[in-house]
């Protein structure tokens, strides 16, 4: 593929040194006939190449219906999809799996936000609280999941 520096060596070689079609193709190790054809082009212009269709396609839905019920990993998708029929690679599982999945949260809030919330507090006093779910809800940066006390019975 001739990109535009190339692009240029082969005007610049033209047309500066006054080289012909054969020594240029020689000398940049190209075909006579893609020589000739970049030098009759009035300007260089990139290659355009249609979109390809993916194999995913067909199942993109279903994975964006699959993460919103469940925080599932790109291989266990990968696996699913196996079982609905899906016989491209991972690699791009795992791409579009990243891209729509939303930035996880930590389980725990950052301690500045709680200092700041709480200041009369102790780091010691703060990590209880947290651990214990004693702290209300607005104050977390994240969604609750912290662990509640065991009770034995």
């Amino acid at each position: 593929m001739i990109d535009y520096e190339l692009y240029c060596q082969i005007k610049d070689r033209h047309d500066k040194d006054r080289l012909t079609i054969a020594q240029i193709a020689r000398q940049l190790h190209l075909n006579a006939r893609t020589v000739g054809r970049w030098l009759a082009a009035d300007k260089f212009r990139q290659r355009q190449t249609p979109p390809r269709p993916s194999k995913l396609d067909p199942y993109k839905g279903q994975v964006v219906r699959w993460l919103q019920t469940h925080p599932y990993t790109a291989a266990q998708i990968f696996l699913r999809l196996r079982q609905a029929g899906y016989d491209g690679g991972i690699t791009i599982v795992k791409e579009y799996v990243h891209q729509i999945r939303p930035p996880r949260t930590p389980a725990f809030p950052h301690p500045d936000l709680l200092w700041a919330a709480f200041p009369t507090m102790t780091a010691k006093q703060l990590q209880e609280a947290v651990i214990y779910d004693e702290i209300e809800p607005w104050a977390r940066s994240g969604p609750t999941t912290a662990a509640q006390p065991r009770t034995c019975s």
